[in-house]
């Protein structure tokens, strides 16, 4: 046990035992990064259709937003029709939502929505994967 400059606990390298529970912990936090990163991905591709879903939506990656991604990527919708899959207290938002939506999303940007959605949900099963 190294007692350097007046530290309390031992440095955390240092200890054998706890190895492989550190690199599993390090190996999650990376996976948790890439899914962080597709989320900021997913709403710059957004702001760059002038879509500011962002502003209104807390969160825009729970049910009522997943829904009103995936809507947006499926095809052209009018904002209200997109803003009508709100649920539960999104549902006052409505107004909100349809100016909010009102954007111009183009081929492109459906295009690399749907991958990274696509992305985003192979890296929240690589989180959430059971062990085996």
């Amino acid at each position: 046990m190294d007692r350097r400059a007046g530290a309390l606990w031992p440095d955390p390298t240092e200890l054998c035992a706890g190895a492989p529970l550190r690199d599993l912990l390090r190996y999650r936090r990376s996976l948790v990064e890439a899914r962080n990163n597709c989320r900021k991905r997913v709403l710059k591709v957004l702001e760059r259709a002038n879509i500011k879903l962002a502003s209104v939506a807390s969160n825009v990656f729970g049910v009522s937003g997943t829904a009103m991604l995936e809507a947006l990527v499926a095809g052209p919708k009018t904002p209200a029709e997109i803003a009508n899959l709100a649920r539960g207290k999104r549902r006052k938002k409505l107004v909100q939502l349809e100016l909010a939506l009102q954007g111009s999303l183009g081929d492109e940007h459906r295009f690399m929505l749907a991958q990274l959605l696509d992305a985003l949900d192979q890296e929240d099963s690589r989180i959430t994967a059971p062990r085996g």
